[in-house]
This record gives structure tokens, C-alpha cells and sequence, in this order.
């Protein structure tokens, strides 16, 4: 299909994707998010607690708790980028906590999909802690 653009229309280059860092800090720079996202090796002196640890690329989420201290996410990083995986050390992300519960005890994630011009919104999904 490459070679033959004029065959498809493109939507979405990836390309242009710049990954799940790359869109957080883009999106708090802009002023959309509340909360910062760091490589592990850029983490600084004004980084907000409680923040959580979490592999760049995959999608289980926070691996842990949030951790409230520089020196507890050395630890949280120590304890899952042991062996092979402390090769990959350089794909752990830090990220602020953004409490987002509702006042029902919910946490709901609300999702779009774009495709040309228009805009899809995705399923609703909620569940409460513990």
C-alpha cells in the first residue's frame, strides 16, 4: 500500500505519534492536564506527591501505590527493573497523581476516537478503590 498512496487516504500517521510521554507533557504545557509526566532520569526537585510509577509502554497501569517521596520512587523502580528488565530502566515513567474520584466514590474514564472530522466517543468506563 505504500507504494501506491493515492490508493488510501491516511487518518492517522503514526509518524506523527509521539507516545504516552510525549503527549502528557504536550498536553500539560498546553494547559490540559493538571499533572506532569517524567522519564524516570528526569525527575526533578518540584515534582508533586503523590505520584506514581507506571512502564511507558504498557497499559496494566500504576505499578504499586502512588509514593509519596523521591526515595520511594527509586525503591518502586529498584523493585520492578531488576534482572533483564533493568535494561529498560530508561521506559519507566513517572507521572503525578491527579485524584479524579467523583463525590459518588467513582473514578470514570471517558474516551473519543477522531476519525477524519469526526469526533466518536467511546464507552464510559467506572469502578470505585478497594
Amino acid at each position: 500500500m505504500s507504494d501506491h498512496p493515492e490508493s488510501y487516504r491516511t487518518l492517522n500517521s503514526p509518524a506523527r505519534w509521539s507516545g504516552r510521554l510525549g503527549l502528557s507533557q504536550a498536553l500539560s504545557a498546553a494547559g490540559r492536564n493538571d499533572f506532569r509526566a517524567f522519564r524516570l532520569g528526569d525527575v526533578g526537585p518540584d515534582l508533586r506527591f503523590p505520584a506514581f510509577v507506571r512502564w511507558e509502554n504498557e497499559h496494566s497501569g500504576s505499578l504499586g501505590e502512588p509514593v509519596m517521596s523521591h526515595a520511594a520512587i527509586q525503591e518502586r523502580a529498584d523493585q520492578y527493573a531488576h534482572g533483564r528488565q533493568r535494561l529498560k530502566r530508561h521506559k519507566l515513567l513517572v507521572v503525578e497523581h491527579l485524584d479524579a474520584q467523583s463525590p459518588d466514590g467513582f473514578y470514570r474514564k471517558y474516551s473519543a476516537q477522531r476519525i477524519g472530522a469526526r469526533l466518536f466517543p467511546d464507552m464510559c468506563s467506572s469502578a470505585t478503590t478497594g
